[in-house]
């Protein structure tokens, strides 16, 4: 009698893993493994009275009113002088534009979001991301689009870091095919972001249960637009998850006669 036994540990499971989508938020209503557990924003969607200011979710032909900053019109008005949310894009989008006014004077923005992200680890953030607009830099009326996270209620630390190059002129590439210098470009973790959107990635140190997402910003000009959609949380399915579906510590026993 011989026996043959092939033995596929937890660790060799966990070491051949990939990477693969915990969750995703897309403002589109779409829901992952029911993984999306809150989002709140200040102000409230409708809260500025300018149609030319703006801080929530968008989306062409549903939106009664869209800041005109926002959306690249060039193809209908070839004068659109900024614009970032082109006319084949038609699903939801979150935009903001020109919170310093009337309505809010210090322009102070934010919004925040919680996810389920337990049995994952090795956790990232991809998150895409379109700009346009001569921005000011630090100083007594700054702009700035940061976002910070935090996990089981721990403190928020650094994702992606706004900097804005006071010194550098863009040249943006609009619908119909010309394209615009603006003066003071945004930057995202050392990344230049225009108009067109592009996915921004950084990783999320540590582990949990809980990660909170949080957006702070503020801009002041109705020349000055910032756009993002698709959240996306991915990880690494976490050791004892490979057990708990029976795919780790599992021994397989052959014995021929």
């Amino acid at each position: 009698m011989s026996k043959v036994i092939a033995v596929l540990t937890v660790a060799g499971l966990a070491a051949a893993a990939s990477a693969e989508q915990v969750t995703i938020y897309d403002f589109d209503g779409n829901v992952v493994g029911g993984r999306n557990l809150s989002f709140t924003q200040y102000p409230l969607p409708g809260f500025f009275a300018s149609a030319g200011d703006g801080f929530e979710v968008y989306q062409r032909g549903v939106s009664a009113s869209i800041p005109y900053s926002l959306l690249d019109d060039t193809l209908t008005y070839p004068t659109d002088a900024i614009g970032i949310v082109q006319s084949t894009k038609l699903d939801a989008w979150f935009g903001m534009t020109d919170t310093v006014n009337d309505d809010l004077p210090d322009g102070i923005v934010y919004a925040e979001w919680e996810f389920d992200i337990s049995l994952y680890e090795d956790l990232a953030i991809n998150i895409d991301m379109g700009a346009m607009g001569d921005y000011e830099g630090p100083g007594s009326d700054p702009d700035y689009f940061d976002w910070t996270v935090s996990i089981d209620g721990g403190g928020f630390v650094p994702l992606f870091t706004s900097y804005i190059d006071q010194d550098g002129t863009h040249t943006y590439l609009m619908e119909d095919g010309t394209t615009r210098d603006v003066d003071d470009p945004l930057y995202m973790n050392g990344v230049l972001i225009d108009n067109i959107f592009s996915t921004q990635t950084a990783a999320v140190a540590g582990t949990g249960s809980v990660l909170t997402l949080r957006f702070d910003g503020r801009t002041n000009g109705g020349s000055e637009a910032y756009a993002f959609d698709n959240i996306e949380i991915t990880g690494i399915p976490a050791p004892g998850t490979l057990a708990l579906f029976g795919l780790g510590g599992m021994a397989v026993l052959r014995r021929r006669r």
